[in-house]
């Protein structure tokens, strides 16, 4: 959405850095009044990677204010932002913060994979105040889920994390593991913890972190008869709370000046969403010419049918004169293996294009519609950015391959992480899950590297992907998780769909049920050749295949994949 063709002036950034001490000082007003400025002359600079931290501030002040809905629009900007930048660091922040305003608004489940969706990218990058804060939050949220094993695991890890260590989240893990304790009625180890959480918290001038302590630890005195130094931790926590209250106070914001600020910047925003729309209208003539490649395909295939058949009654004419000496057959083999080829390369193009350009139908009637709001353009428009991008890229790469087995369907194993390869294909059904309202759950373990030909194991991990989506209902969800042994590394996929007889699914992995195709939730159409294509793909690759299912609780595929063994 937005480009760096203007050099952003110096000082901007220097505002923005001021803007920052100030919201950390706990001035409000004057840290939201410089961010607004910032935003300002950033965008008319078009500098992305300031408009985004500036989005991001605002969305902090917005948040101490209780505004948590107009929070996550700001830090949902400003991490598309970051994204289109590649700037790590910045898009695991804006994560945290999301994952934030989730917890807040009490939907855990989504704050919790958001914030492991942080942490991942923070551990990788390694941003360790990030990971540590991150880790923080996460035991939270599992604590307010009545997770406490997990929530006391985590909350260790950052107190005892040899290459980080800070005071402030230090106080906040032990105060975490205070109030486990005062749940599990441990009342001495609460004690002990909450203390521990309040002299840190004390060292670092984090009040709120001294109070939430003392006030723990009044508790857990209270709770073993230890009433004198219960009253002393009571009175200084309302000491400290009292002065809180009146820092509060003057801290204050007025919704009048919140709206205020949000209007003197409404006319800029007219101004992108101008841009974007423009930008909008470049991406579907972008999409009309993909359009065109693809009936060229198909049409070239057709083309291809035609003589085939041709061929076949020329060589047929051929084998009579040549009496069908021995040569001619290995020929004849030869050209039949090829056409097979070609056919299945016919079949995986279509199949593989059908789930990307389904989504970009979708939201192309959005806009044929006309039943967008301004709001709501410019996330649509991001929306149809990513889908574009993807679909583009499949086909790149769809179409590279196919090139390249023209003569014949070859397996070329190499090195794979296969980690990486399945998030890499579930990336393309995003959009996909989305609309259906499915969530995937993914792990993300690290493995030891596999052996396959990578544009086949994409085939077949898409199939498998892509049958999940098709049987799995609105609302449900898909899992993707991993088992290594010493001899392989299984990949499950599994859904909970609609399920099958168990009798029915092996006939289908045998291949004594050939092409069936059946239409999905949504009345999705499949052409049959999926599972036919992973079963293929998967003998040629040495890779096992199986799977399980019940009706109404879903099904579950199993690839096994053999561990070159050590020298």
């Amino acid at each position: 959405m937005y480009g760096q063709t203007t050099s952003v002036p110096p000082n901007i950034v220097e505002q923005l850095q001021s803007a920052k001490l100030d919201y950390n000082k706990g001035n409000y007003s004057p840290a939201l009044n410089t961010a607004f400025k910032v935003l300002h002359k950033a965008v008319l600079v078009r500098d992305s990677s300031v408009i985004a931290d500036a989005e991001n501030l605002i969305g902090l002040v917005e948040l101490s204010q209780n505004r948590t809905t107009e929070a996550l629009i700001r830090f949902s900007h400003a991490r598309s932002i970051n994204q289109r930048l590649k700037n790590n660091n910045r898009i695991a922040a804006n994560l945290l913060n999301i994952g934030m305003v989730y917890a807040d608004l009490n939907k855990l489940d989504s704050a919790i994979a958001i914030m492991k969706a942080s942490l991942h990218i923070s551990r990788d990058n390694k941003i360790a105040n990030l990971v540590a804060m991150g880790n923080n939050h996460l035991a939270d949220f599992y604590f307010r889920q009545g997770r406490r094993d997990s929530a006391a695991t985590i909350f260790r890890s950052v107190i005892h994390d040899t290459d980080y260590q800070n005071n402030w989240e230090n106080s906040f893990a032990y105060t975490g593991l205070a109030k486990i304790a005062l749940s599990n009625r441990k009342f001495k180890f609460a004690a002990t913890y909450a203390d521990l959480a309040y002299r840190l918290a004390i060292g670092t001038e984090a009040k709120w972190d001294a109070a939430q302590a003392l006030d723990l630890s009044h508790h857990a005195y209270s709770a073993i008869g230890e009433y004198k130094i219960a009253y002393e931790r009571l009175s200084l926590y309302k000491k400290i709370t009292d002065s809180l209250f009146n820092a509060g106070k003057e801290k204050q914001i007025s919704t009048l000046e919140l709206k205020s600020k949000a209007a003197d910047n409404a006319a800029l925003r007219s101004k992108i969403l101008m841009l974007d729309q423009q930008k909008a209208i470049d991406r579907l003539l972008a999409i009309g010419v993909v359009f065109m490649l693809i009936i060229g395909i198909l049409l070239a295939f057709l083309f291809y049918k035609r003589t085939k058949y041709r061929n076949q009654l020329l060589l047929k004419d051929l084998a009579l004169q040549a009496g069908k000496n021995k040569a001619f057959e290995e020929d004849n083999f030869r050209l039949e293996q090829l056409n097979r080829d070609k056919d299945r390369l016919l079949s995986i193009v279509s199949h593989d294009l059908r789930s990307p350009f389904s989504a970009l139908q979708t939201t192309l009637m959005l806009f044929k519609e006309n039943d967008l709001t301004p709001d709501e353009l410019p996330d649509i428009v991001e929306d149809l950015s990513d889908q574009v991008s993807k679909a583009s890229l499949m086909l790149d790469s769809l179409l590279i391959w196919a090139a390249n087995q023209l003569r014949g369907v070859v397996t070329q194993p190499v090195a794979i992480d296969l980690t990486l390869k399945v998030e890499k294909v579930i990336s393309f059904f995003r959009a996909a899950a989305h609309s259906k309202q499915i969530r995937i759950d993914m792990e993300r373990p690290k493995l030891p590297l596999i052996y396959a030909d990578a544009d086949q194991l994409r085939v077949i991990i898409q199939n498998l992907v892509s049958n999940a989506l098709k049987f799995t209902p609105s609302g449900g969800s898909i899992s993707i998780s991993f088992v290594v042994s010493e001899q392989s590394i299984d990949l499950l996929i599994a859904d909970k769909g609609v399920g099958m007889q168990q009798a029915f699914l092996n006939k289908i992995i045998k291949g004594n049920e050939e092409h069936i195709s059946s239409r999905g939730t949504s009345n999705e159409r499949g052409i049959g050749l999926g599972l036919q294509l992973v079963k293929d793909f998967a003998i040629q690759n040495n890779i096992l295949l199986s799977a399980t299912s019940e009706p109404g609780l879903g099904t579950t595929f199993i690839l096994s994949f053999p561990l070159p063994r050590s020298e």
